[in-house]
């Protein structure tokens, strides 16, 4: 068994405690204090399980399998028969601190001693201990309270409220192992507008969040866990909300929500890792052979996320048989980019190009068809460069095409992917860069220049399409740029 700061699984407590190693245990602590009659009862009440169900109508399994090794991490295993007489067993971890003095809660160096956590009676069987030895076990019962994170239902996963002290069952490798938990913030992280994603991987015993039947034989995935970077419970649960309308629909081209949790005052979402983004995807791959295949996925990935953002823009309620007017719902994503959209692989398909879902909903909202389209550009975020005219004309409102035309952006230089590689890719996105006065340079930093799509026209009151992106090659020009107003052909007045 391990220190704190790393977990003892379930499955391998129970490998670890049994009645035979209890036994040899309790012998080699009391000695001839207990004839080894004595001693077996109280391994076998030790290690005994008994099913109960608590007032919340859950089921629970009560031992002293925990107490016992919490008991021998701390050199005080001695003692557990004052726990068995006290029935402090393993449904009452974690137990709770209690202070002599309220004042002294925050001063964490004080002594304090141990309860129930639905009682305020301090427990008896810690009344001849040091305060060090109070503490240890304060310590180290965390290390076998690691959480069990468990698939909810359809449109419904969990959401899990952690105490500051809680182990998570996350891992740096692939190869886990009995301790060595890793805390989130010591993961691979990314840096993203408004959240950070970390790569863990979960503890095998302690989730049942990841379809073994895609799995490689043995293989434990990598999860992704996002922390949102606002402290808001309010803009956490706007997006929980968005993206439990779409959680449980793997076959589909829009991220999963698996689980939900908070800690340390944050919030936290759960979802299976993507083997990169779309950007990163073309980074990496520089130059393809333009070949059937390829062609063929592209268009089918594009198509994909072309059902999904209809998915958003025309939600329906699926678990109801019948849908009344408030159970269609207009949506907007609100940030579509590359960095967006992510690629999932099968594992178990060697030649499988992989599949993109959209994904990262923390700027999405819904709403009924009388305010759909009436939404003002300050109240929505946007990336610079995908940005639609909307954004920027005057007296323009921001709908559900201003989703349309960011997708539209990610097609076109998907296709510049296709036909040049990321070099070209580069390129196009160098041609579209032109100075913006009207932004300030903390918006930007010392570079003042966008690489938008669009350059407004006649004062701000409408925009055209830069050259730049008329050319999807820089050897084709297929004519001059064409201009939009919001009162005539606009193309967020076009699709309402």
């Amino acid at each position: 068994m391990h220190s704190p700061n790393g977990i003892l699984p379930k499955g391998q407590l129970d490998q670890l405690i049994n009645e035979d190693i209890v036994f040899k245990e309790l012998e080699s602590v009391l000695g001839s204090m207990q004839i080894k009659k004595t001693m077996a009862e109280t391994a076998r009440k030790i290690c005994k399980e008994t099913k109960l169900t608590g007032d919340d109508l859950k089921p629970r399994t009560k031992s002293f399998k925990k107490i016992f090794a919490v008991l021998v991490l701390i050199n005080k295993a001695s003692t557990i028969q004052k726990f068995l007489d006290d029935d402090v067993s393993d449904i009452d971890l974690p137990l709770a601190k209690e202070y002599p003095d309220e004042k002294r809660k925050e001063d964490q160096s004080k002594v304090f001693q141990l309860r129930k956590r639905d009682s305020e009676q301090v427990l008896s069987c810690f009344d001849d201990w040091k305060p060090i030895s109070v503490c240890n076990f304060e310590e180290y019962q965390w290390s076998f309270l690691s959480p069990y994170f468990a698939a909810g239902e359809k449109k419904n996963p969990r959401h899990y409220v952690l105490q500051n002290e809680v182990i998570l069952p996350f891992f740096q490798e692939a190869k886990t192992a009995p301790g060595d938990a890793l805390s989130c913030w010591q993961q691979e992280m990314l840096e993203g507008g408004e959240s950070q994603v970390f790569k863990v991987v979960i503890h095998p015993e302690h989730h049942n969040l990841y379809d073994k039947k895609k799995a490689k034989p043995d293989e434990n995935p990598c999860f992704a866990i996002r922390r949102k970077k606002s402290p808001s419970k309010v803009d956490f649960n706007k997006e929980v909300e968005i993206l439990k309308r779409f959680s449980g629909d793997y076959d589909g081209h829009l991220a999963n929500l698996l689980a939900t949790y908070e800690q340390f005052n944050q919030y936290f979402l759960i979802f299976h890792w993507a083997e990169s983004d779309l950007l990163e995807f073309w980074r990496n791959h520089p130059r393809e052979e333009l070949d059937t295949d390829l062609v063929v996925w592209i268009a089918t990935q594009c198509a994909g996320l072309a059902g999904a953002l209809h998915k958003i823009h025309n939600y329906r309620d699926s678990m109801k048989d019948h849908l009344g007017p408030n159970d269609i719902q207009y949506g907007r994503h609100g940030d579509i980019k590359p960095q967006n959209i992510l690629l999932f692989r099968n594992a178990n398909d060697p030649h499988d190009r992989g599949t993109l879902k959209l994904a990262d909903f923390g700027l999405s909202e819904f709403r009924s068809h009388d305010s759909k389209s009436r939404v003002h550009p300050s109240q929505i975020g946007n990336t610079y460069d995908y940005r639609a005219p909307e954004s920027d004309v005057r007296g323009a409102a921001i709908s559900r095409s201003y989703d349309i035309w960011t997708l539209g952006c990610v097609y076109l230089e998907f296709i510049c992917w296709a036909l040049g590689g990321f070099n070209l890719h580069k390129k196009f996105t160098k041609a579209r860069l032109r100075p913006d006065n009207r932004l300030r340079p903390e918006q930007l930093g010392s570079d003042w220049n966008v690489a938008t799509f669009f350059e407004l026209v006649e004062g701000g009151r409408g925009a055209q399409v830069k050259t730049a992106v008329i050319r999807v090659r820089p050897t084709h020009n297929f004519g001059a740029a064409t201009v939009f107003v919001p009162s005539t052909t606009m193309p967020m007045q076009a699709t309402g």
